[in-house]
């Protein structure tokens, strides 16, 4: 049998040919590169953008913290001054003042918190803790100095209550009282004690002599004039009270020996008046 021809049909097995390149592709990728690109710097954009703004607002928010800090410190200045001057002219005891004071306070607080930024919050209370317990740390030596004054006041005003006894003993011991709780040094209850242990030797002084003046009682002031007298009976005035006392009695004497000679010339001279115009008209009836 005649074999027929099939030409290229008969090999059954195809032949491997090479693929035609295609020359758009290049294009493609190009252009899918250039958008990868332009994506990146547009988010490396954004991200700058972003952190310029984030860095904006921290600086605002910083700014604004200072200056809510700076006024709320003012406030708290013009509180201490204004509780100070309370204090030093008695208007307010401490417990008075620690409370308006702590008052005070947590309206300041509350005014300028809620202006400062979430972020700062905290350090703003951590600055307003510092800057509260500074100033109360620069008002407590005017509690303890207003504290002393209304002391010695109260002293004073003890002495002067005491020292109208006429017992001195009862007036100093009324004294040692007060000053025991009044807070002084010893070296200040010793010198107040005396003090008023010397004041009131002056008062008596003086209340003696009085007594003595109205009543003219010469033999007992001259008695009682002098310097050894004055020391023995009044141990606890000063050698210049002694002497003033031994001036003021003689002073006294030569007062009264002055007043008591007055009178008896003004008498001699109306006896000698009344005898005079006794005997005149005693020779004038003569006469008759």
């Amino acid at each position: 049998m005649a074999r027929i021809n099939l030409g290229n049909f008969g090999n059954i097995v195809p032949q491997a040919q090479s693929t035609p390149v295609v020359q758009g592709s290049n294009a493609v990728a190009d252009t899918l590169n250039t958008f990868s690109n332009i994506a990146y710097q547009q988010a490396d954009r954004i991200n700058r953008e972003n952190q310029v703004i984030k860095q904006e607002e921290e600086k605002d928010n910083r700014l604004l913290y200072a200056n809510t800090t700076a006024k709320m410190n003012s406030d708290i200045e013009l509180l201490d001054q204004d509780i100070t001057q309370k204090v030093s002219t008695n208007q307010l005891d401490m417990q008075g003042a620690i409370t308006e004071r702590q008052s005070a306070l947590d309206n300041i607080h509350k005014q300028y918190h809620a202006n400062i930024p979430e972020p700062m919050q905290n350090q703003f209370n951590l600055s307003f803790d510092a800057i509260s317990h500074d100033s109360a740390n620069k008002i407590m030596p005017v509690f303890v100095k207003a504290k002393r004054s209304q002391d010695l006041q109260m002293v004073d005003s003890l002495k002067e209550e005491a020292l109208k006894s006429t017992d001195k003993q009862k007036a100093l011991a009324f004294i040692k009282l007060g000053v025991d709780d009044a807070g002084l040094t010893d070296a200040e209850k010793t010198e107040t004690l005396r003090d008023s242990a010397r004041r009131w030797d002056k008062n008596e002084n003086n209340r003696v002599l009085m007594a003595l003046s109205e009543s003219k009682d010469l033999a007992t002031l001259e008695s009682q004039s002098s310097e050894e007298f004055i020391k023995k009976q009044y141990p606890d005035m000063s050698q210049e009270d002694v002497l003033n006392a031994v001036n003021a009695r003689k002073n006294e004497i030569a007062r009264i020996n002055q007043v008591n000679k007055i009178a008896l010339d003004k008498q001699t001279n109306l006896a000698q008046k009344a005898l005079a115009d006794f005997k005149s008209d005693v020779f004038a009836a003569g006469g008759r």
